[in-house]
């Protein structure tokens, strides 16, 4: 069995994984599979948003990219129509790792990621849409802000993981829902507050796993009087009222809630958490319609991979993270779209046979940027293998000096959070100091305690003491809480999300515990404090009928 080099711990590959990795030509590798996951992750730039020039025409741009970027960075637009990052040629008496980070770091990289919106520039990884604000991994979606990860949503805030939901508030994994307020797992429902695992459910506060009601409060089925009457005992249009709402709602968690031990559905001989209509997927986490994998998080339309994340219509996938749009055959790359045969490759598009090549735009047959006749480029190509093998670089994924983001700003730090020295001895750039509170920042206790708020309320900054960021409140979140009966926002907007998130436990694994009724073995994310509450699947089918 391969050993972790950095645990030394054993652990063991599938059959699925060990064919794939040989038909690239790779060997077992030699990370835990969370531990492959956390690498990769580390270079998918995450939850951070700055003012910065375009490093191209100079103008103000806003980018995922910190103004100290050790890379160039380009206003995408600029960077498609103009990209020509410089080359190299391959020294045979040098490791390869050192001369490519050498080349990278010249090389422009488009200032986020995004295609086909109007009046989305504040976010990233926004995808035809409209009117959305500080939101991140949004497709489809109009009139959206602070959320992230949502498919055509509209007029949400604090939205995460969801789908087709409208006039929702602090939603979590929820689709197709309206006028929902602080909803977890929710489907097909409207008018819920403080609510888990509801589905077809309506007018309903502080329930759990029901199907199909309406006028209940605390899984207690009431009249439409009585719902209204009693619903008034839980005020939650002011922060205070809402934190204590939120309070009761996690005592409800923990306490006499029932959790089914995954959420997927639709998944045929595949395990892992959270995904749907999955065929042959092997610890897999947070995806759709994919099949045949091994240790992938974050996918869709994804066919045959394994070790990966971030990986959208992508297919035979391998060790890498940010494949996307009709890509294949990819391997130990990271941020590609539209690419086919590539290897030990980042920010591309467009290209074809492409190895050890950075912000490269319509491309072919080329190798550190230089391109090369289809005969030149597969010799190259197989002498660049067998010295990256001499010297111990095959099979190994890009150091961290060569990610352009912090790792703070990393998918991985939510997940898997590192001490800052611990950081600098993985060789990522450092951060500067934290932001400072300046003067003329106002407090969260500043802000209205209900939404009837002024002008001056939009006209002030406020500063979050835990998240270290200002923030401002907009005309738009006054008329949205003033409608939908909730407070302003009083913290730093991806504070919020990152809470919201942390209502889907992940940490690259799952850990093994007893159903609460039948007492046999299972597997989940939720963590040990909720043991006693956690069911199989055919336990909590027989709980919600």
């Amino acid at each position: 069995m391969p050993i972790c080099t950095l645990t030394g711990q054993s652990f063991s590959c599938s059959e699925f994984e060990t064919k794939l990795r040989g038909d690239f030509g790779f060997s077992e590798p030699t990370l835990l599979p969370n531990l492959r996951i956390r690498h990769l992750g580390a270079f998918w730039p995450h939850w951070s948003l700055h003012k910065r020039r375009c490093d191209k025409t100079g103008r103000d741009i806003v980018s995922v990219f910190r103004p100290d970027c050790p890379y160039p960075v380009w206003h995408k637009d600029e960077w498609y129509a103009s990209a020509l990052p410089p080359s190299a040629k391959m020294d045979f008496n040098q490791s390869f790792f050192p001369q490519a980070e050498t080349l990278f770091k010249r090389c422009p990289l488009p200032h986020n990621s995004w295609l086909n919106n109007e009046n989305c520039e504040f976010s990233d990884d926004c995808w035809f849409s409209r009117n959305c604000y500080l939101s991140h991994s949004v497709v489809r979606c109009e009139d959206n802000r602070y959320s992230y990860r949502i498919l055509d949503c509209k007029n949400t805030l604090y939205a995460v993981f969801s789908f087709e939901c409208e006039w929702c508030f602090d939603v979590i994994n929820s689709e197709k829902c309206n006028q929902c307020v602080y909803g977890l797992y929710l489907k097909n429902c409207h008018d819920l507050a403080f609510c888990y695992d509801c589905r077809n459910c309506h007018d309903c506060l502080f329930c759990f796993n029901l199907r199909n009601k309406q006028y209940c409060i605390g899984n207690k089925q009431l009249t439409k009087e009585e719902y209204e009457t009693q619903k008034k005992k839980f005020p939650y249009d002011t922060h205070l009222g809402y934190r204590h709402c939120q309070d009761l709602f996690r005592k409800m968690m923990m306490e006499i809630a029932w959790h089914k031990s995954h959420y997927l559905d639709f998944a045929e001989n595949s395990s892992g958490n959270y995904f749907l209509r999955v065929k042959n997927m092997a610890n897999t986490f947070f995806g759709s319609d994919s099949e045949d994998g091994s240790n992938v998080t974050r996918f869709g339309w994804v066919k045959t991979a394994t070790d990966s994340i971030n990986l959208q219509d992508a297919e035979r996938i391998l060790f890498s993270s940010g494949i996307q749009i009709k890509s294949y055959e990819v391997g130990f790359s990271f941020m590609l779209e539209s690419v086919r045969f590539a290897l030990y490759s980042g920010y591309c598009s467009r290209c074809e046979n492409i190895y050890g090549c950075c912000g490269l735009l319509n491309a072919k047959n080329a190798i550190m940027n230089t391109p090369y006749s289809e005969h030149e480029y597969r010799e190259i190509r197989e002498k660049l293998v067998d010295h990256m093998k001499s010297t111990g670089e095959w099979g190994q994924f890009f150091p961290w000096s060569f990610a352009p983001n912090p790792y703070t700003e990393s998918w991985s730090s939510f997940y898997f959070p590192l001490m800052h020295d611990e950081e600098k001895a993985l060789s990522f750039f450092s951060l500067p100091n934290s932001l400072q509170h300046e003067q003329g920042y106002k407090t969260p206790g500043d802000i209205p305690l209900t939404a009837q708020a002024t002008l001056e309320t939009t006209q002030a900054t406020y500063w979050d003491d835990i998240a270290h960021r200002p923030f401002q409140i907009l005309p738009q979140d006054i008329q949205f809480c003033t409608e939908l009966g909730v407070p302003l926002p009083s913290t730093y907007y991806m504070r919020r999300i990152q809470e919201n998130f942390r209502w889907m436990p992940y940490n690259g694994t799952l850990r093994t515990t007893k159903c609460a009724k039948s007492l046999q073995e299972i597997q989940t994310s939720w963590p040990r404090e909720y043991d006693g509450r956690i069911l199989s699947e055919a336990e909590y089918l027989k709980i919600v009928g």
